[in-house]
């Protein structure tokens, strides 16, 4: 996902083209976990009651995350590549929190 200090690298087409699409949020599967990956935090997704994760950058690394949720900004993670499958089963180690009206805990 492009990120907001992308914005001269968006209009370069030899770096468009270096990519498949450009999202801000994208919804994946990751053996059978429903994975939630968005440029911004955000406190509220899909399916979160029913053990989904969602993955995050954009707050570098001042934002603290709760529930099943993991910021994976490049300043958290040492610039280095992470694997999805762990990120998920980092998070899934992790209570679900429900902040808002939808499902039971």
């Amino acid at each position: 996902n492009w990120g907001n200090h992308d914005i001269k690298l968006r209009k370069r087409e030899d770096m468009r083209s270096l990519f498949l699409d450009h999202l801000e949020r994208r919804r994946l599967r990751v053996n059978n976990t429903l994975v939630v990956m968005d440029h911004y935090p955000i406190s509220s997704w899909e399916d979160m009651g029913d053990g989904s994760v969602h993955l995050y950058g954009h707050v570098h690394d001042s934002y603290f995350h709760y529930g099943r949720s993991m910021n994976i900004c490049v300043e958290n993670i040492a610039y280095t590549p992470l694997n999805i499958e762990w990120c998920v089963q980092e998070c899934l180690k992790k209570d679900v929190v429900l902040v808002d009206h939808h499902g039971e805990q």
